[in-house]
C-alpha cells in the first residue's frame, strides 16, 4: 500500500510539474503587472489629531496622503473595485488614525446588521478593515475591523502553515466611529500605540493595507492587490512610510481584585466564608516585549464552559476564557504542545480518590480545579525577527478530604501536588514569509513516587520554507517527550511531521508524512488525540477563482491517506476523500 503511495506521489509531481511549464509564461507577464507593485502612502503627522466623530471635516485630514484605486479579491480578482474608496492616514505621539470614505451610489442598500465583537466573520453588513504591520515583515502585526454599524473585530494575524493554529482569543483597545451619509459611509478609527508592537527607529516604515466589503453583491476589495493564490493576506501588504521621531508608551496597568464566597453543604449547618485577593499586572518592558503576571488569580467571573455529551474516546478540547491565557498567546502556540487549559485544570488523581477508599468512607470534600498561584509570561520580538516567549505558571497541592461514616475521622488525600509549568519558545522570521522555530515545555511535580506525579518534558522544533514565489513550500516538525518517574522506568517518545509541495496556484499537490511513537505523549502540557500512529498522505486540489459561467469560485480537492500503527506495524485503515465547494453568481454554494 505504501508503495501505491509513493507511485501516487510520481505521478502527481509529472502533473505539476506540466502545470509549471505551462504557467511559467504567465509568471513571467507578471514581472510587468502593475498589479504586483507594492503601493505606498505617506502617513502626516499631526499636531491636532482628529475627533472620533465618523465626519471627517477636521481640518487635518486635508493634509493627509490618500490610498484609493482599490482592486477587486473577489469576486473578480485583480479587477478594479465597482465602489469608490478613499483612505487617509494621520499620526501624532500616541497613535494612528485612519479615515475612509466608502463611496456608494445606494446607501439606503448598505447591509447593517449588528453582532457581537469578533463576530465579522458571521455579519451580514459592509465592512473596512485595516492589516497592520509595524515590523513590515509580512508576519506581525494585526488586524482590526469595523462594521458599518460599528461592531468591532480584531485579531493577530493568521498563519496559514503554523500546525493547527488556534483561533482568535486576542481583543485590543481602539477607537473607532462609523455613519452613514447621504453619498456612501465613513469609518472613522484611532489605534493607540499601546495595541501594537514597533521598533524605536527614528524613521519607519510600516506594512498596511486596507480592505472593504460590499455584502450585498459580496464584492471585497483591497487597495494594495492581494492574489488569491498565494499565502496570506499578510504576504501582500503594501507600505506606510515617513512615520518619524514616535516612541512607544509606557505600557503599564495595575488591576487588583478583592472576591467573596459564600457556600452551604445540604448534608452541614455550618456556612463556609472564603475571601480572595490578587493582583494582575502589565508592563511593557521595551518596545517589543511585555510582562504579563498574575498573582493568585480569582477566575469566578469568568464564562463557563458548555456542557457536552461526548460519546467519542477523545477528550474534549475546550477553549480558552481565562483573561490572562488569551492575550498575548500567539508564540506559545507554536509546535502545537502548549493548551493553556491544563494550568489549573482537574487535578490527576481526582478519581482515583473515589475508587481507593474503603468501604465505610466516603468524599467530602474534592476540589474540581488546582488551585493557582501565580503565572508569568513574558514575549515579544527582536528588530532582527527573533520571537521569544517564556511561560511559567505554579498550582498549588491540592487534597480531597476523606471521612469515616463510622468513626467520624478524616483524612487528606492528595490529588495534586505542587505543579510548575514552564514553556520556552525561540521562533526566528525568515524571508518569504518563512521560519524556524525551537520549543521546550517542561512540568514538574513535586510529589512521591506516582503513577500520576512525574516531571514531564518536551522539547521539539518547527519549520516552514517558501520559495520567492511562494508557491511552493516545505514545512515539518520534530518533538521528543520525556517522563521522569522516582521508582519506575522512564518513559521516552518520539514525533515528526514532513509536509512539501506545490502549496500556492490555482493547481496544488502535497505530501505529508506523519509519525508519532507509541510513547510519545506532550498531554501534561499539550493537547493530543492519540499516539501509535504512522501516516501518509497526499492531496490534490484545484481552485478556482475568477468567475466563469454561473460559477463565481471553486474549491476542489482529492486526497488519499495510509494509516499503520507505529509499533507494530500493523495496516489500520486507508482513505480516500473527494470534495468539492462551489459558490454560484447568486451566492448559493454547493457542498460536496
Amino acid at each position: 500500500m505504501i508503495r501505491r503511495v509513493f507511485i501516487m506521489v510520481i505521478l502527481l509531481t509529472v502533473i505539476t510539474s506540466v502545470d509549471v511549464l505551462a504557467g511559467s509564461k504567465d509568471r513571467k507577464d507578471k514581472k510587468d503587472n502593475p498589479l504586483l507593485l507594492r503601493k505606498s502612502i505617506t502617513a502626516i503627522k499631526t499636531d491636532t489629531p482628529p475627533v472620533i466623530d465618523a465626519r471627517l471635516d477636521d481640518e487635518a485630514w486635508l493634509s493627509a496622503d490618500i490610498a484609493d484605486k482599490f482592486v477587486q479579491y473577489s469576486p473578480f480578482s485583480g479587477s478594479p473595485s465597482k465602489y469608490r474608496t478613499e483612505v487617509r492616514v494621520l499620526y501624532d505621539n500616541s497613535a494612528i488614525y485612519i479615515g475612509a470614505m466608502m463611496y456608494d451610489p445606494y446607501p439606503d442598500s448598505i447591509y447593517t446588521e449588528l453582532g457581537e465583537r469578533d463576530s465579522d466573520y458571521n455579519l451580514n453588513a459592509d465592512q473596512f478593515t485595516i492589516d497592520i504591520c509595524p515590523y513590515n515583515d509580512g508576519i506581525n502585526g494585526a488586524t482590526f475591523k469595523v462594521s458599518v454599524s460599528g461592531v468591532q473585530s480584531d485579531r493577530p494575524p493568521k498563519k496559514e502553515y503554523s500546525f493547527r493554529h488556534m483561533g482568535n482569543t486576542w481583543d485590543a483597545v481602539w477607537e473607532s466611529k462609523t455613519a452613514i451619509v447621504g453619498n456612501g459611509w465613513i469609518a472613522e478609527i484611532r489605534i493607540p500605540y499601546s495595541a501594537l508592537r514597533f521598533p524605536k527607529d527614528k524613521v519607519q516604515t510600516w506594512g498596511i493595507n486596507f480592505w472593504r466589503e460590499v455584502r450585498r453583491n459580496r464584492e471585497q476589495s483591497s487597495w494594495n492587490y492581494v492574489d488569491r493564490g498565494i499565502g496570506t493576506s499578510f504576504n501582500h501588504l503594501g507600505e506606510m512610510k515617513q512615520i518619524k521621531d514616535i516612541k512607544p508608551p509606557l505600557r503599564l496597568s495595575f488591576t487588583p481584585y478583592v472576591s467573596g464566597y459564600i457556600e452551604q453543604n445540604p448534608d452541614y449547618k455550618a456556612v463556609g466564608l472564603t475571601y480572595n485577593g490578587g493582583l494582575d499586572l502589565k508592563y511593557g518592558i521595551s518596545e517589543s516585549f511585555t510582562l504579563d503576571a498574575t498573582l493568585v488569580p480569582d477566575f469566578g467571573q469568568v464564562q463557563s464552559d458548555d456542557q457536552v455529551l461526548n460519546l467519542s474516546p477523545y477528550e474534549v478540547r475546550y477553549n480558552e476564557k481565562r483573561p490572562f491565557f488569551m492575550e498575548g498567546t500567539e508564540l506559545f502556540n507554536k509546535g502545537n504542545v502548549f493548551y493553556s487549559r491544563r494550568v489549573g485544570s482537574r487535578p490527576k488523581a481526582y478519581y482515583d480518590v473515589y475508587k481507593d477508599i474503603e468501604a465505610t468512607e466516603e468524599v467530602r470534600l474534592n476540589p474540581m480545579e488546582s488551585s493557582l498561584i501565580n503565572a508569568t509570561k513574558v514575549s515579544g520580538r527582536t528588530k532582527s525577527g527573533l520571537g521569544i516567549g517564556v511561560f511559567n505558571a505554579v498550582t498549588n497541592s491540592m487534597y480531597a478530604t476523606v471521612e469515616d461514616t463510622e468513626t467520624g475521622e478524616t483524612r487528606q488525600v492528595m490529588t495534586d501536588p505542587l505543579t510548575n509549568y514552564n514553556m520556552i519558545i525561540l521562533d526566528q522570521s525568515l524571508k518569504n514569509n518563512s521560519y524556524i522555530s525551537l520549543f521546550n515545555t517542561n512540568v514538574w511535580r513535586n510529589a512521591v513516587n506516582d503513577k500520576n506525579f512525574y516531571t514531564a518534558n518536551v522539547s521539539g522544533t518547527e519549520f516552514n520554507i517558501q520559495n520567492n514565489s511562494r508557491l511552493y513550500s516545505i514545512s515539518g516538525q520534530l518533538a521528543v517527550s520525556q517522563k521522569y518517574y522516582k521508582d519506575i522506568d522512564n518513559d521516552f517518545g518520539h514525533a515528526f511531521q514532513l509536509r512539501g509541495g506545490k502549496t500556492g496556484g490555482a493547481f496544488r499537490l502535497e505530501y505529508e508524512l506523519e509519525a508519532l511513537s507509541d510513547n510519545y505523549d506532550h498531554n501534561d502540557m499539550g493537547y493530543m488525540r492519540r499516539n501509535n500512529e504512522l501516516q501518509n498522505q497526499v492531496n490534490v486540489s484545484y481552485n478556482i477563482y475568477q468567475p466563469f459561467w454561473k460559477i463565481l469560485s471553486a474549491r476542489n480537492s482529492i486526497s488519499y491517506r495510509h494509516t499503520m500503527l507505529y509499533t507494530p506495524r500493523v495496516f489500520t485503515g486507508s482513505e480516500f476523500n473527494l470534495n468539492s465547494n462551489v459558490t454560484f453568481k447568486n451566492h448559493l454554494t454547493f457542498f460536496l
